[in-house]
C-alpha cells in the first residue's frame, strides 16, 4: 500500500521509538560537529588556493586534535546516518518504495559518512602536518596525492548516497506519505549546503571556518530538531 490516511498513518508508527532516535539523532550530530569545529577552527591562507588552501588551515595543530576529531567525528556521523532511521519509519508506513529508496540512502551514510569521509580527511591532515616538518613541498604533494586518490572517490560516492537521501526524504513528505503537513519537507539535511556557501562568504574567521567544517553535522541537527519539535502535532494530526 504506497498510500494510507493520515489516521492510518500515524497509527502504524511508534511514536516513542522515532522521537528517542530523533534525539540520539541530535545529540550524535552535536558530537559529529564538536569533532569536525575542533579540526577545523583555524584561518585560511589567503594567497592558497585549491586544496592547497584546504591543507593550508590545519597546519600546526596538534596531533591530539586530529585524533580527537576522527573520533567524535567518526562516532557522530555513524550515530546520526543510525538515527536517520527514524525519517525511515516515518516514510515506510506511507510508501515503501519511497522508503526502500531511503534505506539505501542511509546504509551510504553509515558506510561512508564517518569511515570513509571524516576519517581519512583526518588521516590526509596528519600526513600533512608531520610531513610539513620535513618537507614543505613534498608535505603539499603527497597530501593532494592522497586527496585526489582516495578521499575523492569516497567523498563522490558519500555524495550519491547523501543525494538520494535528500530527494527521497523532500518528496515523500511533499507528497504527504509521512503524518507531517508537506511543508516540512524543509527539514532535511539539504539545508547544510547553504550553512557552507553563507560560512565560506563569511569566511576568514576560525569559528566561520570551522562551521563550514561542520556543514554535514548542521544539516542532521536541522533535520532532526525540525521532525522532533513537529512530531506531537504530527502524531495528534493537529496542525
Amino acid at each position: 500500500m504506497d498510500t494510507l490516511t493520515n489516521e492510518e498513518h500515524t497509527g502504524e508508527i511508534d511514536w516513542k521509538r522515532v522521537r528517542i532516535l530523533l534525539i540520539v539523532g541530535i545529540v550524535s550530530a552535536v558530537i559529529s560537529l564538536a569533532g569536525n569545529m575542533i579540526l577545523g577552527w583555524g584561518r585560511m591562507n589567503s594567497y592558497a588556493a585549491g586544496l592547497e588552501l584546504m591543507f593550508n588551515k590545519y597546519r600546526g595543530i596538534s596531533t591530539g586534535r586530529i585524533v580527537l576529531s576522527s573520533v567524535l567525528g567518526l562516532a557522530g556521523m555513524t550515530g546520526s546516518g543510525i538515527c536517520c532511521f527514524a525519517v525511515y519509519r516515518l516514510i515506510a508506513p506511507g510508501s515503501s518504495s519511497q522508503a526502500s529508496a531511503y534505506k539505501a540512502g542511509i546504509f551510504g551514510i553509515i558506510a561512508l559518512g564517518g569511515a570513509g569521509v571524516h576519517l581519512p580527511y583526518c588521516a590526509a591532515v596528519y600526513v600533512y602536518n608531520h610531513m610539513y616538518e620535513i618537507e614543505a613541498e613534498t608535505a603539499l604533494w603527497e597530501a593532494l596525492q592522497y586527496a585526489v586518490y582516495f578521499m575523492l572517490p569516497a567523498f563522490g560516492l558519500f555524495l550519491v548516497f547523501y543525494g538520494i537521501l535528500i530527494c527521497v526524504q523532500a518528496w515523500a513528505f511533499w507528497k504527504e506519505s509521512t503524518p507531517y503537513p508537506k511543508w516540512c519537507a524543509v527539514f532535511t539535511p539539504f539545508i547544510s549546503v547553504f550553512v557552507l556557501l553563507i560560512m565560506k562568504m563569511l569566511g576568514g574567521a576560525p569559528l566561520f571556518e570551522a562551521l563550514a567544517d561542520g556543514w554535514l553535522s548542521i544539516g542532521f541537527i536541522w533535520t532532526f530538531a525540525g521532525l522532533l519539535a513537529m512530531s506531537r502535532k504530527a502524531e495528534s494530526g493537529n496542525f
